[in-house]
């Protein structure tokens, strides 16, 4: 299996899941050494298809509420992308095992 962490320039990634029960969304967060690395993951062909594969797991099959690029401040060119969504929560744990085979 492919995933995020082959994608050039990638960094890391970290998910936060909401607290059990509060309805709060899960907030995803990706940083890559610059935009342009950035850029180019998010025109690959599979980062277009984890979009796809993820989708059977969210509210009403929509991938983000909120989705966001900034630049890190904590160094001087990386980029952050922030995704903001909800998942079913019939499928809570699908989404977990789906999330950490894209980590691997």
């Amino acid at each position: 299996d492919e995933a995020i962490v082959s994608a050039p320039g990638f960094i890391s990634m970290e998910v936060i899941p909401p607290v059990p029960l509060s309805g709060d969304p899960w907030i995803i967060i990706q940083r890559f050494r610059s935009f342009a690395d950035l850029d180019s993951w998010e025109k690959s062909d599979l980062h277009n298809s984890l979009k796809l594969e993820v989708l059977p797991y969210l509210v009403d099959g929509t991938l983000g509420l909120r989705e966001q690029k900034i630049k890190d401040h904590t160094a001087n060119d990386f980029a952050t992308e922030v995704f903001v969504t909800r998942v079913n929560p019939k499928k809570n744990q699908a989404f977990r095992i789906w999330e950490a085979k894209i980590q691997k």
